[in-house]
């Protein structure tokens, strides 16, 4: 993954936001990621392009995880110092 083309690929407000929603759910069609804010499908689809070359796709979904593991991290740690539990 070259720097530049991650710069290039977050440089556009509507590619951020087709990353936020890929970050919600999976399986989202082509038409709902156009919907808002509102943008051809053509459109989307070159930006769906420009993510994947900078693999921004992959990142967020790897972010996503290290989130989720960060938070059961957490969590098993509070449930470690619980002084209920002794």
């Amino acid at each position: 993954m070259k720097v530049e083309h991650v710069f290039y690929a977050l440089a556009a407000h509507n590619r951020r936001h087709l990353l936020d929603l890929l970050s919600q759910a999976d399986g989202q069609t082509l038409i709902k990621l156009s919907a808002n804010p509102p943008m051809s499908r053509f459109s989307a689809m070159k930006h769906l392009c420009i993510l994947e070359e900078s693999s921004l796709d992959r990142l967020e979904d790897y972010l996503h995880d290290l989130q989720q593991a960060n938070q059961v991290e957490q969590e098993q740690k509070e449930h470690n110092n619980d002084p209920d539990k002794l």
